[in-house]
């Protein structure tokens, strides 16, 4: 969990000055939420709604906003984009090809999450080595070339067991449908 402490330790002093800003867009993304609140309350926390999320996803949100005093700011889909998506492929059409999967993952998180990161210097994120192959050479800090920006990858290096033991050890809020085996809730 070294990179945990990386944050806790650097974060505040080196990027001070800067808008920071911290995504949950997964259940065990929380996890980087307990770091950043305790070193900083008014740092801004987003997280994006697809339309297509679980109840229980929806009290997540609200239980972290209890729990830790903030307010989450949700970014959500242009409607009429999302309207007229649905109109040409129909509500399901993620598993019609890739190319409509990649449709709707642009108009209902790419998009949003454009607008959220505007003006933004540093972002947090809860990419894991262990959730793609595409993701093996990522490094805790870097630079996004997408966003223009910093991206801190705090849990790059951890496992979902180290996941599981900070949420346990920290009381951290998580999302109920990993009791019930889903591995992430996030999307739909």
């Amino acid at each position: 969990m070294k990179s945990i402490d990386f944050v806790e330790e650097h974060l505040e002093e080196a990027y001070a000055p800067m808008s920071i800003t911290l995504t949950l867009n997964d259940d065990i993304d929380i996890s980087r939420g307990d770091t950043l609140v305790k070193i900083d309350k008014s740092a801004r926390i987003f997280t994006l709604d697809t339309g297509r999320l679980f109840p229980e996803t929806y009290q997540l949100i609200d239980k972290t906003n209890m729990t830790y005093g903030i307010n989450l700011e949700v970014f959500f889909p242009n409607y009429e984009a999302v309207q007229q998506m649905v109109k040409e492929e129909g509500i399901n059409l993620f598993y019609n090809s890739i190319e409509s999967r990649h449709r709707c993952c642009q108009v209902r998180k790419l998009e949003p999450l454009k607008r959220a990161m505007q003006g933004l210097d540093v972002w947090i994120c809860g990419l894991r080595k262990q959730q793609s192959v595409t993701r093996k050479d990522m490094q805790v800090v870097e630079w996004d070339d997408i966003h223009n920006l910093i991206k801190v990858n705090p849990l790059i290096n951890w496992s979902e067991e180290d996941v599981e033991q900070y949420v346990k050890k920290h009381h951290v809020p998580y999302n109920k449908l990993q009791d019930k085996g889903y591995i992430r809730c996030s999307i739909f």
